[in-house]
């Protein structure tokens, strides 16, 4: 004698009650959100990436065109159409021994203060200090030497 078994009873799908996890609710409620700011974050990282790129590319252009200069008026012209690049401050340093080295010395000591007053970050800022001591001391300045 074969028990006679009922199948369950199915409940109709709309009374099947399916509850969210938090992170589903969040993730609803806040979808937009999200979206908008993953782009946000793409965007600023493109920005920044095209920015250090145009830097970069600036800085080598300034560095070939420092390697290339010779005489002052070129030297000159790096500091001028490159002036927040190490090629300029590096410029400025070789500007000012080509001038005391033609016995130009007031120019190139204006020209070695400017140097230190705006590249103070620059590999070489501690070299300009000490020449700027040195040259000072040369012309009878010793109170200034030791500053």
């Amino acid at each position: 004698m074969a028990e006679e078994r009922t199948p369950p009873t199915e409940l109709p799908a709309a009374a099947i009650e399916h509850r969210h996890s938090p992170l589903e609710r969040f993730l609803e409620e806040n979808f937009k959100k999200l979206i908008l700011a993953i782009v946000l974050v793409l965007v600023l990282i493109a920005g920044l990436v095209a920015f250090r790129m145009i830097q970069e590319s600036k800085a080598k252009v300034a560095d070939e065109a420092f390697v290339s200069a010779t005489t002052e008026e070129e030297l000159r012209s790096v500091v001028s159409d490159y002036p927040d690049t190490a090629a300029s401050g590096s410029a400025m340093l070789r500007l000012s021994d080509l001038l005391w080295e033609k016995d130009a010395k007031d120019e190139a000591n204006s020209v070695l203060q400017g140097f230190i007053d705006n590249h103070e970050r620059h590999p070489l800022h501690a070299k300009a200090l000490v020449s700027m001591g040195i040259r000072k001391e040369s012309g009878g300045d010793f109170a200034g030497a030791e500053a």
